[in-house]
Order: structure tokens, then sequence, then C-alpha cells
């Protein structure tokens, strides 16, 4: 899903949010952008796509709205499919998207208000932003283990730092009632499960030694086959302290003034226990003036050996401009 810029058509269009399909390797890649049957979201408005996966060749991906338009915290998340490879999609409901793409209320958004906490004058809602467990092409290594669930992640709304997760069916996608989330482990690790999100518990804690903004912690979690572990990377951005317009500064709209902090983790299960392998509370991938965020691992490009991963990330340096597009790197994850 790629969110509020010009994308790859050349600087025609301007996005809010548009799905992307992506050929070739890291050195030569080619980019189609997926507009033909997706809702158009014009830049400014509202709706950000942050969680797109394929389960048994049909696609799904959540689409979180903000109540008013343009960036601020988000209210909850729409539930898209395509049993097309994107040439239609559906809205949750069965309605087709784009009737539906700017619609609000329980019936027309999938999460929607979710058991709202008040900080600072502001409330923030449960899984109100999504990311998917990439669990192998078309979903192939939760099929081979047998694994009957699709993992979703989120950040508690009011502490960023703290990570939700879900659970649900693959063949229930879109039937918010089948719908668990995890609670606690018990004594040996094991993953205990609720199916009301009020009584939801926390898989893993990050950092907590800064000022971290909402706009933070959102996983990229990906099953490394040759590894075999679970990858995941995420990062805390620092509330704004220039700019913004919300109250208090978690909920603040500009959150780069400085770059983002950078950590890996690793696991056997979807759902922990996380152990950590590297953490730097700066990432400067290019030089010291860089002001990255929203790190995501790719799936599609795992080399053979699984030592050789690429990592994704934007990046406001320069008010948005020099590097506010597509960037990525290998990375290398040394064994001991």
């Amino acid at each position: 899903m790629l969110d509020d810029g010009f994308g790859f058509n050349g600087g025609t269009i301007r996005y809010n949010n548009v799905p992307i399909r992506i050929y070739g390797t890291p050195d030569s890649m080619q980019v189609t952008e997926l507009t033909r049957g997706y809702p158009f979201y014009e830049f400014g408005g509202g709706w950000y796509g942050y969680g797109i996966i394929s389960i048994d060749s049909v696609l799904y991906t959540f689409v979180s709205g903000s109540e008013t338009n343009g960036f601020n915290y988000f209210h909850g998340n729409k539930l898209f499919y395509s049993e097309d490879f994107g040439l239609t999609w559906f809205n949750h409901n069965g309605i087709l998207a784009k009737n539906e793409k700017s619609e609000t209320g329980k019936d027309k958004v999938f999460f929607w208000h979710e058991d709202p906490v008040l900080k600072d004058g502001v409330e923030g809602y449960a899984f109100s932003w999504i990311s998917f467990c990439q669990n192998g092409k078309n979903n192939s290594h939760a099929n081979h283990t047998e694994d009957p669930y699709i993992y979703l992640y989120s950040p508690e709304p009011d502490e960023c730092w703290k990570l939700n997760l879900a659970r649900v069916k693959k063949d229930k996608i879109t039937d918010k009632s089948s719908y668990e989330f995890f609670k606690s482990y018990d004594e040996i690790d094991k993953a205990l499960w609720t199916t009301k999100i009020e009584e939801r518990g926390v898989i893993h804690v990050f950092p907590e030694n800064d000022k971290w903004g909402w706009y933070s912690w959102l996983p990229s979690v990906v099953w490394n086959e040759n590894l075999g572990y679970y990858i995941m990377v995420n990062s805390g951005s620092r509330y704004g302290q220039t700019k913004g317009r919300l109250p208090g500064n978690y909920w603040n709209e500009f959150m780069h003034d400085r770059t983002c902090s950078i950590g890996f983790w690793y696991s056997e299960k979807p759902w922990g226990p996380w152990k950590q392998f590297y953490y730097n509370s700066e990432f400067l991938p290019i030089c010291n003036n860089d002001k990255a965020y929203q790190l995501k691992l790719s799936p599609k490009w795992i080399e053979d050996d699984g030592k050789s991963m690429y990592l994704i990330w934007s990046d406001a340096k320069d008010n948005w401009t020099t590097n506010y597009l597509w960037n990525h790197m290998k990375i290398t994850i040394e064994l001991n």
C-alpha cells in the first residue's frame, strides 16, 4: 500500500492511498498502480492503507480513516477484499468499495471507535491501524503448518509502545464476530485469547526511553523460511515540537523533527514471545539529516540463505522532498 505521494506515475497523480504491484528484483523493479477497481482517495483525504495480504489468492487490505480530512489520529479501519488480483475491490459487507470509500459508521467500517481511551483530551481507538503477519507467499507457511489463523498487529492507542494482536480464521476474515484478541501468556508462553476487544492484552513492550507519538510502533512481521523465524522490524516516531494542531504532544500531527528509532526482533510464533537482536534509538540510513519513518520488511525479497532481507522506508527530510519516496536497502542478519 502506498500512502500520500505521487508513487510511480511520474508526478501526474497524487494519492492518499493506492495498492501497488511490484515485479522484479531490488535492483530492477517495475511497479503497477492498481487503480482500475480501487477507490480513488485524493491526497489529503484522511484514508491511509497499511495492511495488505494475499490469502489463497484473495487480497485483503485495511484502510485507516481519520474522522476529518487530512492526517491525524485514526478512528478505525475499513476492510476491503479483491478476488481478481486487484481489478475489483469490495467492502467487507460485499458492497463495491468505490461506493462506500469514505462512508463511516459501524456497518461501513470494520473496526470503528473500538474501546475508546482518553489521553490528552482525545479519545484513541483500538485496532485503528493494522498490519498483517506475512506468513509466506500467499500464506503458504501457515498452510504448510496447518495454522488456520491470520494475525493482525496494532499499537495500543494511548500507549503506542505496547503491541496488541488479533487473529481470525482465514475463511472468516470479513466476519468481525469471529475475531479473537491476544489476552496474555500462560506459564509456558502459550497465547491465551479472548473474543472481547476490551480484554485484550499486550504481546510485547517496545523501548519507552523517549517521547513517542501515536504514529509509532506499527510492526512489519515477515516469516523467514530459511532462518525458521518470524522477523519483525519496528520503530518509534517522536512527537512533533514545531508543528501540529491537535491537543497534547502525543496526538501531534507532526512527528518528524527527528528520525525514528529502529529495532529488530525474532520469534518462532506470530504471537511471540519476541526477542530483540538489534536496536538503535536513531535510524540514519543516508545522513545525519534523515527523518525516516514507516519501516517495513519486504516479504518478496528474501535471499536464499535467509540472512539477507530488504528494508523499506520513507523520509520527511527537507520538508518531505529529498527522500520522500520509495527507499530500500539490503540488510544482513548475522547469526551467532
